[in-house]
């Protein structure tokens, strides 16, 4: 309670900044009488003295709801950059070639980045010219879940995750742009927080253990005849280019495609070479279940 107090005595104070749009106006007048009464001698005198109060006050309807509005956002949350909206699912076919990178003029100059086609189960090579060390020390790329994730080696596990806005590459105050393009675009903020949030787990509790859910797990398969078989599945906490590695022994569905596998807003997420997603799973250190892409049910044991 205390806190909405809080925001609706900050929008108050927002109130001198908004443009009037709508105004309601309020006034009162209050009247009242005092009797006097005096003696002197044997004469007495009543004097009666009427006072009237007035007063108005002005409310701008539209402003104090934009403004209580805005005060309450910034209690409750935090607005997501502009360009979020615009989102769209990244192909390597939309990566490949050259970029020129641009971090709001802190030190990135002149830097060319370009973005190989050939690689290995999905992860490519990236080349630089006239980086700054953060950005040439950049090696590798991906596209995972319709982002694009770069790496500074195989065991960086914190590199950059850039989204496909309208033509550009935008994420961690970065964004590449191709030669070429000079007109006004969407660009990166400084810091966003909501990729930092998206590396700690969705940034609910604490931070969930990627050792808690490494090891082996069992999976039972149903075949078309009926047949229930075990198959297993292995993780680790080995690093894979912002992943762990994992593998399959004995699985004949989806499972069978799996190489590799992170902790993404506190559920187990599996995935193929190229970074597709083969299934994603909720649950404990024990115990997984949740379904493939296609339908399937799938359960993990200890």
């Amino acid at each position: 309670m205390s806190r909405i107090i809080a925001a609706a005595l900050a929008a108050a104070a927002l109130l001198p900044l908004a443009t009037s749009a709508q105004a309601q106006s309020v006034s009162r007048e209050t009247t009242r009488e005092t009797t006097t009464t005096t003696r002197e001698g044997n004469t007495t005198t009543t004097t009666t003295r009427a006072t009237t109060v007035g007063g108005s006050a002005s409310v701008d309807a539209d402003a104090l709801g934009a403004a209580l509005a805005g005060a309450l956002m910034g209690q409750g949350g935090r607005q997501e950059p502009d360009w979020r909206r615009r989102v769209e699912p990244a192909r390597p076919q939309d990566v490949f070639g050259a970029w020129l990178a641009d971090d709001g003029g802190r030190d990135v100059g002149g830097c060319r980045m370009i973005f190989g086609q050939r690689g290995f189960l999905g992860v490519r090579g990236v080349e630089t010219e006239d980086c700054p060390s953060r950005l040439a020390q950049i090696s590798n790329w991906r596209v995972e879940n319709g982002e694009v994730l770069l790496f500074r080696g195989p065991s960086d596990q914190g590199g950059p995750r850039l989204s496909l806005v309208e033509g550009r590459l935008l994420g961690d105050g970065l964004m590449l742009r191709r030669e070429g393009d000079d007109g006004p675009g969407p660009r990166a903020d400084d810091a966003d927080d909501r990729d930092d949030d998206r590396r700690r787990g969705g940034g609910w509790g604490a931070p969930v253990s990627q050792d808690a859910y490494a090891g082996t797990w069992r999976h039972i398969e149903t075949t078309i005849t009926g047949h229930r078989r075990e198959c297993t599945l292995r993780l680790t906490t080995n690093p894979a280019f912002g992943a762990m590695q994992g593998s399959a022994s004995g699985c004949f569905d989806d499972l069978m495609f799996v190489n590799s596998w992170r902790i993404e807003d506190r559920q187990v997420v599996l995935y193929k070479a190229g970074g597709g997603t083969v299934a994603i799973l909720r649950g404990g250190p024990n115990r997984l279940s949740g379904r493939a892409p296609g339908g399937e049910e799938i359960v993990l044991y200890r």
